[in-house]
């Protein structure tokens, strides 16, 4: 227990003296070996908290030291429906929803190990709108949500039921494309969609668009690109909607698509990259280099101390300080604050423990952000320190093997030397207090 006393008391000292300076590191989390993947498109953390991984080969469950991958069998009905899998999500009860893509929605029951099944049927209004599924939430209300290549679905989990929401070319409430790549709920209660594609074989004919659901009357309110306004949409391709914890509303498209929103107002203000001050805020400079899409905002999130993560396709990461306005690039290029081996970013989560996580769209580089990488100020002073305390005036005094230490706010230090010089520690302490008292 002393122990114990002795660390807190020193922690508390030491932040009136400098403060603790939180360091962003990024950690390698290697694939498993027999069955690596080629990116991780979507995370998810189950009640027990076990991460769930999506990819191209399958899912993967984590347990921070080892893998069980599910992966589909062709002559196995109880495998998973497709290996190429967008979207992930773990219910309260432990059940993981899986969205592929092209094979629908599999229900997976780790208890029973079993999957089921749920896919698009030509004219059954009830089944899926359609089997490419991107997006999956569960509200507040404990209604699921997904996003699909054919429009908004309202899922029923105990029946299997879906009530479909879609574009109307002549119905001006309705949702705006049927492409759909993001959503999300706010703390409203309000559930946001982002249409749209940065591929262009994904939707050559839709307009895509930031939409907003009114789940009362089922209408839309939407969002678009004007060329005339400074204060809409730099793009129409949304992939990336947040609400941070000061109720900040983000919204990251294509092209230089960072954005704030104001939700009442229904405006957005852009945070365009600016060269000359690369460290403000705004998503990395445009890369643009892989010929077969657009570069786009890949995420936006926010870690344990509050800082903003905006990840891109092409361009890295950029990681926004709100306390001191500051942004810090991270990726392949130089001069970013870490080098890493991967550019195009495609997710990210935030585990209940605090642990940033962020993935490569193409590649086996998952990367492990810990918010335990503290680095605490320290003075050297050259000799034993057994014991200190704080006066009121705010002087530090420290109990040495020499002597007496009194630093000052400013780290002056004045040295009292011991007459005679006694060494065990617990004599140590019993001078230094006495001798703190009589001050």
């Amino acid at each position: 227990m002393r122990f114990k006393l002795f660390v807190l008391i020193a922690v508390g000292i030491l932040c009136r003296y400098g403060g603790l300076a939180q360091e962003i590191h990024f950690t390698t989390v290697e694939p498993p070996k027999e069955q690596p993947w080629s990116g991780v498109l979507a995370m998810t953390q189950d009640p027990q908290g076990y991460l769930w991984l999506a990819s191209k080969e399958g899912v993967y469950k984590y347990d921070g030291h080892q893998y069980t991958a599910y992966q589909h069998e062709t002559a196995n009905s109880n495998s998973l429906a497709l290996n190429w899998v967008e979207s992930i999500f773990a219910d309260k009860d432990g059940i993981i929803w899986i969205g592929t893509f092209g094979s629908g929605l599999d229900k997976f029951d780790p208890t029973t190990n079993t999957f089921t099944h749920y896919r698009h049927q030509a004219g059954n209004a009830a089944s899926l709108a359609n089997d490419k599924v991107t997006a999956i939430i569960q509200d507040r209300d404990g209604t699921m949500w997904l996003g699909t290549f054919g429009g908004l679905d309202k899922f029923d989990p105990k029946t299997g039921v879906s009530k479909h929401f879609v574009h109307g070319d002549k119905d001006t409430h309705s949702l705006s494309d049927n492409l759909i790549r993001a959503l999300y709920e706010d703390r409203q209660g309000t559930i946001w969609v982002g249409t749209g594609s940065p591929f262009p074989s994904d939707d050559p004919n839709g307009e895509g668009g930031l939409n907003k659901l009114n789940k009362k009357t089922g209408k839309f309110t939407g969002y678009l690109h004007d060329a005339k306004d400074p204060h809409s949409l730099v793009d129409n391709s949304v992939r990336a909607i947040f609400e941070d914890s000061r109720g900040v509303f983000w919204v990251g498209t294509a092209g230089d698509g960072l954005h704030t929103m104001d939700r009442e107002k229904g405006i957005f203000q852009r945070h365009p990259y600016n060269p000359a001050h690369p460290e403000e805020l705004s998503r990395p400079p445009l890369k643009n280099t892989l010929g077969y899409a657009a570069d786009h905002i890949t995420f936006i999130n926010e870690d344990k101390s509050g800082k903003i993560w905006i990840g891109t396709f092409e361009g890295g990461i950029n990681v926004y300080d709100p306390v001191t306005k500051k942004t810090t690039l991270y990726g392949t290029d130089s001069k970013g604050a870490e080098k890493l081996a991967a550019n195009e970013f495609w997710c990210s989560y935030k585990s209940r423990d605090g642990v940033f996580w962020a993935a490569a769209w193409a590649g086996t580089e998952l990367y492990k952000i810990s918010p335990y990488q503290n680095k605490l100020p320290y003075h050297y002073l050259g000799y034993k320190v057994v014991h200190f305390t704080e006066r009121p005036d705010s002087s530090l005094w420290l109990a040495t093997d020499k002597g007496q230490i009194r630093q000052d706010r400013n780290n002056n230090r004045t040295m009292f030397y011991y007459k005679n010089a006694i060494r065990h520690p617990d004599v140590l302490f019993i001078i230094f207090f006495c001798f703190r008292d009589a001050l």
